[in-house]
């Protein structure tokens, strides 16, 4: 019976240590990120949202390369630099294959195009094929694309999404 309470107890503790709101999954809508582009500025915004839970669902957002947020994406990551504009590349990335057309239409400079294109998508200790395995994926969407508008841009992309599939082979 004492060791019950005891347990009981521990239970209880930390049951109320943790915040109800730690359980809840983030949510992030689109509205809640153009209010705090407008109130923080877009680098602001970017910011706060860096430092918070919501990076993740960030992440899962333009990962499903839904123009909105591919150009939410991309706004932050003209306003930023160092890890934040790192972690956006790779989320940028990650839309190509499902959206290149939103990517391609960012107005991202050259230079961060190319490096956005080019970055690796996957953890870097998994195997370079499951890299690969996206990186063709991300060439065949691009491959498709014939918009006069973004061709330019479709090249440089094309350009690094080849020249990392080319550095991951030199690996094998």
């Amino acid at each position: 019976m004492g060791y019950r309470n005891v347990f009981l107890f521990v239970l209880t503790v930390l049951f109320n240590s943790f915040e109800r709101d730690s359980w809840a999954t983030p949510s992030l809508s689109l509205d809640r990120v153009k209010t705090q582009i407008t109130t923080l500025g877009v680098g602001g915004a970017a910011q706060s949202l860096f430092a918070s839970e919501e990076w993740g669902v960030l992440a899962q957002e333009v990962a499903r390369g839904t123009d909105a947020w591919v150009g939410i994406a991309t706004q932050f990551r003209t306003a930023t630099s160092g890890a934040i504009a790192e972690s956006l590349d790779v989320m940028i990335g990650t839309a190509i294959s499902k959206n290149p057309r939103a990517v391609l239409r960012s107005k991202l400079p050259t230079e961060t195009l190319y490096y956005v294109c080019r970055n690796e998508p996957v953890d870097e200790d998994a195997p370079a094929s499951e890299s690969i395995a996206e990186f063709l994926a991300r060439e065949r969407a691009l491959s498709l694309i014939n918009d006069k508008d973004i061709l330019t841009a479709c090249d440089v992309c094309l350009q690094g999404v080849r020249d990392a599939i080319k550095d991951l082979n030199k690996l094998r």
